[in-house]
């Protein structure tokens, strides 16, 4: 089924052009309608619901971005594929924020424009294949997940008076001479696009669906889930033969599918097997020893207890004194690349060491300690993340290795840069690009302060400090010399009229423009021009 386009161009021409192109591959495209302006063009994307959008930045009326915002407003599913000069990057990132599909460069080539559409199209049908899969699994879920069974699994999980009658007729699960094994499941959603949070109930009943087709006959099961959001399992094998081998086999296509079907990522981890359902609490509580000890490893596949040896590794030093002394020798010299590179030999020695999670916080601690010395050496109190967490708080809770290495980084980064933030060099470069930016748009009559600093990305407050710091005057003040200056010479090399020269200034009201003439240079426009004829024609004489 072809994709229907929908071209939001106010030139003609190029309108033209793309019709042309697309038209080349009609038997996946076609274009639905067309409008020249963004006010047009967000009536008739809204209405006609188009599967993709072409949409230029710069139009009459409301531009590119206003478009993009609306339609997200309105929960518009368009995909949106940006046109834009080469002049207009910025407007572009920006519509890069607000999640457009691709954008494409004028002047554009037919192979660009197809590849983009493919890639739009492809992004499409991804959805709606998902879309088809959530709706399936939510007209099933209440077969699948009585409130009953899971709260039977569940005592039966944490041994908490379940019934063994009832787990027998639900379940198959009989009380001696069978083989029992409890496992966690933790699902990591791959592409937040197709999924969210909220669906994580659907993404756990989707790797249920496919369990049951792929352990159905070879041993039954119960589920669900506990209060961390993972699904709890347990399994009563058949067979003693090679049991464990049948386990990872199968968990291991349950991972497969679910990644290359659903895009989720399922990490499955076991107890040891035991031989009665009084044991399974204990299988349990293993299998969930083995997620904690594997938080720091792997983050995909099928793991058993009784393969994973867990040693504390405390004899091993992994963040030495020397390591404490050239750390802090690092940041005293502001230098970030050789504070990185240390602090990433650190960790490299801890992913080497297949550390327990309590062994890496003791080193991760210690190593973040010298942050907090080095601030304390300086007088700066570290900036938190977040006001409400403390920091050894954060530490505790990052889920990977990856993620504290990037926090410690991170940390150390902005310790650094409180203590540099004086740095005469770089605010006098930033005063002399704002004085630059204003010599190049002081006849913008929209030149305000909230502009500019949108333009270098900082704060008002910050950006009026480091100007009036560098360039002793103010924005505004500077502002007003720059126009100013320009008026003096136009109205010196004979100037049409006062109101071209207020407009080229930036000065929408003329009558303004006097007002602020007069009261720089002490005369009004007119009198100014009255003198400076009167004194040439004398020079003249």
């Amino acid at each position: 089924m072809s994709k229907s386009i929908l071209i939001i161009e106010d030139e003609f021409y190029f309108r033209q052009a793309l019709k042309k192109y697309i038209a080349a591959y009609s038997e996946e495209f076609e274009v639905c309608g067309e409008a020249r302006n963004g006010q047009d063009g967000l009536e008739k994307l809204l209405d006609m619901k188009p599967d993709i959008a072409l949409v230029d930045i710069t139009m009459p009326v409301m531009d590119g971005i206003t478009v993009i915002k609306k339609a997200k407003e309105a929960h518009s599913k368009t995909k949106v594929i940006i046109l834009t000069g080469y002049g207009e990057f910025e407007y572009a990132k920006k519509a890069i924020q607000l999640g457009v599909q691709d954008y494409l460069l004028k002047p554009l080539q037919s192979d660009e424009l197809y590849q983009s559409l493919q890639k739009a199209s492809r992004t499409i049908d991804q959805e709606r294949e998902t879309e088809n899969t959530l709706s399936l699994i939510s007209g099933a879920k209440q077969g699948m997940f009585s409130a009953y069974k899971e709260s039977m699994i569940s005592k039966l999980l944490l041994n908490d008076f379940y019934d063994e009658e009832e787990l027998e007729r639900n379940f198959n699960f009989p009380k001696k001479d069978s083989l029992y094994v409890a496992a966690v499941l933790d699902i990591y959603i791959k592409n937040a696009e197709i999924w969210n949070q909220e669906d994580k109930k659907l993404c756990h009943y989707a790797i249920c669906n496919v369990m049951g087709d792929i352990f159905k006959e070879a041993m039954s099961f119960g589920t669900c889930m506990n209060e961390n959001g993972m699904i709890c399992i347990v399994f009563r094998l058949y067979h003693e033969d090679n049991a464990e081998l049948q386990l990872q086999e199968r968990m291991e296509q349950v991972c497969t599918v679910a990644e290359d079907y659903l895009g989720l990522v399922v990490t499955a981890y076991f107890g040891d097997l035991r031989t009665s359902l009084g044991e399974v609490n204990e299988s349990y509580n293993e299998a969930l020893a083995l997620k904690k000890y594997q938080l720091f490893h792997d983050k995909k596949g099928v793991y058993f207890y009784s393969d994973t040896q867990t040693k504390p590794h405390l004899s091993k030093e992994y963040f030495s004194r020397e390591d404490r002394k050239q750390l802090l020798s690092l940041m005293r010299a502001n230098n970030h690349d050789g504070v990185h590179a240390l602090i990433r030999k650190v960790f490299a020695k801890m992913m080497e060491g297949n550390l327990d999670p309590d062994t890496v916080y003791m080193h991760v601690t210690d190593l973040f300690s010298v942050v907090l010395d080095f601030a304390t050496e300086y007088r700066t109190e570290l900036q938190k993340p977040n006001e409400n967490v403390s920091l050894f708080s954060h530490i505790m809770s990052a889920p990977s290795l990856e993620q504290l290495q990037k926090f410690v980084m991170d940390a150390a980064d902005r310790v650094m840069a409180q203590i540099n933030q004086k740095d005469i060099d770089s605010q006098a470069k930033l005063a002399q690009k704002v004085a630059e930016y204003i010599d190049a748009n002081f006849a913008n009559p929209n030149l305000k302060l909230e502009i500019i600093a949108g333009e270098f990305y900082i704060n008002i407050q910050y950006l009026c400090s480091i100007f009036k710091k560098h360039r002793s005057t103010t924005i505004g003040n500077y502002i007003l010399d720059v126009r100013m200056g320009n008026a003096q010479r136009e109205l010196l090399d004979g100037a049409e009229s006062i109101t071209v020269v207020a407009y080229h200034c930036g000065y929408e009201d003329v009558g303004y423009f006097s007002k602020c003439f007069k009261r720089y240079f002490g005369l009004s426009p007119k009198k100014f021009i009255e003198k400076h004829t009167k004194k040439g024609s004398d020079e003249a004489l």
